[in-house]
């Protein structure tokens, strides 16, 4: 995803659950019973290829930048000690 990739994955909806950016992940949900439709229709619409991949290097510079997620562990740890 860092580097633009489309990336197909399982995503359990449970998950979303605890995360309050689920529905931004631009991950292509597909299962065992889902990938072979799914790899058809990316087949057929590959435009959509580019899109997911702008979203997947947005993604990951939003929320796994490190200097973002360390100002994060910064605050976290600051208030346990404090």
């Amino acid at each position: 995803m860092a580097i633009g990739r489309p990336t197909l994955c399982f995503l359990r909806e449970s998950y979303f659950q605890y995360i309050n950016y689920g529905r931004e992940i631009p991950i292509i949900n597909v299962n065992q019973n889902t990938i072979e439709g799914i790899l058809e229709n990316i087949l057929n619409n590959r435009e959509m290829l580019y899109e997911i991949s702008v979203k997947s290097r947005q993604y990951v510079e939003g929320y796994h930048d490190s200097k973002k997620i360390t100002q994060k562990l910064i605050k976290y740890y600051e208030g346990l000690f404090i």
